[in-house]
């Protein structure tokens, strides 16, 4: 456990800093502003689309970079410059096309910061519900997926993508970083590229330490980013491979978790 003092907190946002409604609770925004009166700077680390995240830090009034695409895509929004863009290569994403289509599982592709699909499921309905955002529906993904996706998702059943995940896992060992954010989403992006690499990747580009950092997730592409730092707290609500990793488990993102962990770490409160 870090004995530092925190400078950073990077935090996942999907059943983390959000409830189960998808928003920041009033004693989360509260938490995270008491943190920037100390200049404790509150990054976002998740595995959203960059326009699907960036309400949220509007709604923070922070000033960071913001780190999306589950680290592969991290971008200076103030000064509107992408800071890395770790992309998946055209060919192994035509591959993950003709995988999902024998599978007979929805797909997302990610180009430019825009989601593409080639039907619109109710997996990929909820999808677009929860992280309220658009796809543009196209009859052939291919010449999508040859200009090198920022990430690709398969979406279905849990046990059919827990079954893809372990076989894929080895398919593509050494060449793609494949993980799950969701049941019911399995997630490819570069094999460079993960949470904890980007927040790593800033951390020297601000000469911040490991142990100056409190990292707070839930789920299993949440794993690096706690690794990267020196406090590393999970989710009540997460998933035990992330339990396992932390040195300290919070409250559950329904009781604000993240936010407990901010006055406890943090404004030393409790």
């Amino acid at each position: 456990m870090s004995k530092k003092q925190i400078k950073w907190i990077v935090s996942d946002l999907d059943g983390t800093l959000l409830n189960k409604e998808h928003r920041i609770s009033r004693e989360t925004v509260q938490a995270v502003r008491a943190a920037q009166n100390m200049g404790v700077e509150t990054i976002i680390v998740t595995g959203r689309m960059c326009r699907s995240a960036f309400p949220f830090y509007e709604q923070l009034n922070l000033k960071m970079p913001l780190v999306a695409y589950n680290g592969s895509f991290v971008k200076d929004i103030k000064q509107n410059k992408l800071l890395l863009h770790e992309n998946l290569l055209g060919t192994h994403a035509c591959e993950l096309i003709e995988i999902a289509h024998k599978e007979e599982v929805s797909i997302q592709v990610y180009v430019d910061d825009v989601l593409y699909t080639d039907r619109i499921t109710p997996y990929v309905q909820a999808y677009l519900d929860t992280d309220k955002v658009e796809a543009n529906v196209v009859t052939d993904l291919m010449p999508i997926a040859r200009k090198g996706p920022t990430k690709i998702i398969l979406l279905d059943k849990e046990q059919h993508l827990n079954r893809m995940w372990k076989v894929l896992a080895q398919k593509y060992a050494g060449q793609i970083y494949v993980t799950k954010s969701h049941p019911n989403l399995l997630e490819f992006v570069n094999i460079a590229a993960n949470k904890g690499q980007a927040v790593q990747f800033l951390a020297q580009l601000y000469g911040i330490e490991k142990d100056e950092m409190m990292a707070c997730g839930d789920n299993y592409n949440d794993i690096p980013l706690l690794q990267a730092a020196g406090l590393q707290v999970a989710m009540g609500n997460g998933v035990d491979a992330v339990k396992e990793v932390a040195n300290y488990v919070a409250p559950s993102n329904e009781e604000n978790g993240v936010a407990q962990a901010i006055e406890k770490f943090v404004l030393n409160r409790k």
